[in-house]
């Protein structure tokens, strides 16, 4: 699952299932950004479901959060295509974004390694290990943050 064609519904949209030591992979893109918002990927961590067909069924998430990525690698991003098109809108510093600040976005920080030396274009890879507690049920969040859902 995640691995397959995108469509314009599935468009950066995916689900990962972990391995026995509870890692996944996904290749993506750098995000781009809006504003508002610190640049960042979503996730939600769910236990405890199953494989049924081509869905993921059953369980209980256990986490909802967001992945960051460092500023300096996020600035020198923002000045290469397709993104420097984007440079008219203000993007917002992590510093600037109330929800990393507010909600621990410094924990979900990526360590960001590039694929190539000497340039962000051939590639990177981001690494983040979570700790998520298989108990937990948090409150729904919805748009605007927490217990909105």
């Amino acid at each position: 699952m995640g691995r397959g064609p995108m469509d314009e519904t599935r468009f950066l949209r995916g689900v990962q299932i972990s391995d026995k030591a509870g890692l996944t992979e996904f290749s993506s893109l750098y995000p781009g950004w809006y504003s508002g918002r610190a640049i960042h990927i979503h996730m939600k961590v769910r236990l405890a479901g199953a494989i049924a067909g081509d869905t993921f069924q059953g369980g209980h998430v256990s986490h909802t959060g967001q992945i960051y990525f460092p500023e300096d690698i996020t600035e020198r991003i923002a000045k290469l295509e397709p993104y420097a098109k984007r440079l008219a809108i203000h993007r917002t510093t992590q510093q600037e974004d109330t929800i990393f600040r507010t909600q621990h976005g410094a924990a979900t920080m990526a360590s960001i390694t590039r694929l190539e030396k000497g340039t962000d274009a051939a590639g990177l890879i981001g690494a983040l290990t979570l700790a998520v507690d298989p108990n937990a049920t948090p409150a729904p969040v919805g748009m605007g943050g927490r217990g909105r859902g």
